[in-house]
Order: structure tokens, then C-alpha cells, then sequence
């Protein structure tokens, strides 16, 4: 794994989250397989935008970004 990065998978959903406690790319199954979302990620200490794209999930509903170990998280 780079030293710089970190691996973030996400499950978007429209009306069930994800309800694993240990996450695993392998067997765990998001709510939407194979489908088009709109993702933006903010660093927000200086509000650069490191990924504003329409991505689509993977056959087990899940996206996943490399991103600078660094940026500030947050949700709205």
C-alpha cells in the first residue's frame, strides 16, 4: 500500500445502508450493483476537489478511491 494513500470503499444506497461491522471487499454487498452516481470528494482544509465524476458501482455495489492519507474527512 503506498505510504501517501489510503483505500476508501463506499456503498452508496437509496434506502438501505451497508450493515457489515468489518468490511470486506470480498463478500460484503451494497444496494446498488452496476449503477451511475455522481461522486465529489473535498479535502477540506482548502477545499480541493479530488474526485467530481459520475462513477459506476461495481457488481457488488461498492466504489473505491485512492486518496492523499492527509485530507481533512468529513460527511455533510
Amino acid at each position: 500500500m503506498p505510504e501517501d494513500r489510503f483505500y476508501l470503499a463506499v456503498a452508496p444506497y437509496v434506502d438501505q445502508t451497508h450493515e457489515c461491522f468489518y468490511h470486506s471487499l470480498t463478500t460484503c454487498l451494497g444496494e446498488l450493483d452496476s449503477a451511475d452516481v455522481r461522486v465529489k470528494i473535498v479535502d477540506e482544509a482548502n477545499d480541493e476537489v479530488l474526485v467530481d465524476e459520475v462513477r459506476t458501482t461495481f457488481d457488488n455495489g461498492f466504489l473505491g478511491f485512492w486518496l492523499p492519507r492527509d485530507i481533512e474527512r468529513g460527511c455533510p
